[in-house]
């Protein structure tokens, strides 16, 4: 689509060691978006090793080593392969009953360019993903009306929050993330339902195409079960050490946030499972991981073609880190540089965290981290100057003054409420009677300070 916009911002999508230029658009046009690849390519010097308009026709297994089947007509020999088509490859045409009697246009996502020749038609949508999402937008601006259909409903939030901030930027940290495990759910998903419920009522949800493209790899070596259920170990390797060592399936993911990262972080696993220097489990164990990450899966999510391959970012891209090595050590870092450290638990959880340290470490990490503030805000200047802050006569008081998103007042607000009456009832009742409340005290004082911390050092954005 020639409008079509990214969904997560551009530090948040990055190559972990080439953080995007300071003047491209916190959320980018696919031209930026190919701009910045084109630019990765050519700093790492890698367009000599793409082969550009060449589809793969087949793949065998053949004696170790991959026979690959190309459209030109060469047989190649390899050995060791990715599959990165994700699970986006294939659009999925819904069975309508009646659809072969319906005189107008149909037209699939991935045939869509523009909006001409859509003025002033009636448009019916099936399905609310993202490119429908963009579609129904574009076209609600010239045609006579827009009805998008849905099964099970799905949030629709915006983009940027408070102040103009990329809502990833903000909500993509490893405190945020521990905050939401640690609460009970009916408190985490009433928070959730009530930031998305300040713009609209929701009632929509979404159709997804088949996740597995299995036009070129032989079925057998990548077990597929119904409803879209495919044995990966970590999501990424067949749970056969034969076939694992020679395959890996990279970008088979749904995430809470940008896919880019993670498939980086598969492939730089894949990589040093190839190259030997990293060791698979035996098959059994493997197994074992599949089921047991499944059975987590049915008992968070309801069951979908979508949640066969649902990702949690942050928990599932340190579990990957600490395979390759890479996950960031908080408690070591804090004993070397803690306002850092603090800033990684508090930050938003960039790419550039896993290149700290371990393998393949980029010496530039802590740079690109400690100079995003500044990248992030860049976009947001009008003709160079500074970004708007907020008046004056609005800064009264010492909760204005340290917390000035409506959000964090809240937070900070309910938190310093509960902090101060069980300090209260400690000074009250004797210390026979406080210790039934001593857990849950301790409990919600940490809490409460640390939300304090977080929220007073979130301003640093």
């Amino acid at each position: 689509m020639a409008s079509t916009v990214i969904n997560t911002s551009k530090e948040m999508m990055a190559y972990s060691d080439f953080p995007p230029p300071i003047e491209f658009p916190n959320f980018m046009h696919h031209s930026y978006v190919q701009k910045y690849v084109e630019m990765y390519a050519d700093h790492f010097n890698l367009a000599k090793y793409i082969e550009f308009n060449t589809e793969v026709k087949e793949m065998t297994l053949n004696n170790g080593i991959w026979q690959v089947q190309l459209s030109v007509g060469q047989l190649r020999q390899f050995d060791a392969a990715m599959i990165c088509t994700g699970h986006h490859c294939e659009p999925l045409v819904p069975q309508i009953t009646g659809l072969e009697n319906f005189k107008g246009q149909i037209l699939r996502a991935k045939q869509y360019r523009d909006y001409k020749g859509f003025e002033d038609k009636k448009v019916f949508i099936v399905g609310i993903g993202n490119s429908a999402l963009d579609i129904g937008v574009e076209l609600a601006k010239i045609a006579k009306n827009v009805t998008i259909s849905t099964r099970r409903g799905t949030w629709v939030f915006n983009r940027v929050i408070q102040n103009g901030l990329p809502y990833d930027v903000v909500y993509q940290s490893r405190f945020y993330d521990w905050l939401m495990r640690i609460l009970p759910w009916t408190i985490a998903n009433d928070f959730h339902e009530h930031r998305m419920q300040q713009r609209m009522d929701h009632d929509i949800r979404t159709t997804f195409p088949p996740l597995a493209n299995t036009q070129f790899a032989p079925a057998e070596l990548i077990p597929i079960r119904k409803e879209n259920e495919i044995d990966l170990y970590k999501n990424v390797f067949p749970p056969s050490n034969y076939v694992a060592k020679r395959l890996a399936v990279i970008g088979l993911v749904q995430p809470i946030g940008s896919v880019a990262p993670i498939a980086e972080m598969q492939s730089r696993w894949a990589a040093a499972v190839f190259a030997g220097r990293l060791q698979l489990p035996d098959n059994g164990t493997m197994c074992e991981d599949i089921a047991q990450t499944r059975a987590q899966m049915r008992r968070q999510y309801f069951e979908s073609a979508k949640h066969t391959v649902q990702v949690p970012f942050i928990p599932y891209m340190d579990e990957l880190a600490e395979l390759v090595g890479c996950k960031p050590n908080l408690a070591k870092l804090f004993m070397d540089d803690p306002k850092f450290a603090l800033r990684l638990f508090f930050g938003p959880n960039v790419p550039y965290v896993y290149r700290i340290s371990g393998l393949n470490r980029w010496h530039k990490a802590k740079i690109a981290i400690n100079s995003l503030p500044r990248r992030v805000k860049m976009p947001l200047m009008q003709c160079g100057g500074p970004t708007r802050e907020m008046p004056t006569r609005k800064c009264k008081g010492l909760m204005h003054r340290c917390f000035k998103f409506g959000t964090t007042k809240c937070f900070a607000l309910y938190f310093g409420i509960l902090f101060t009456f069980h300090l209260w009832v400690f000074g009250r009742y004797d210390a026979f009677s406080m210790s039934m409340f001593i857990v849950y005290n301790s409990l919600i004082s940490l809490i409460s300070v640390f939300v304090w911390l977080f929220f007073f050092d979130f301003v640093w954005l």
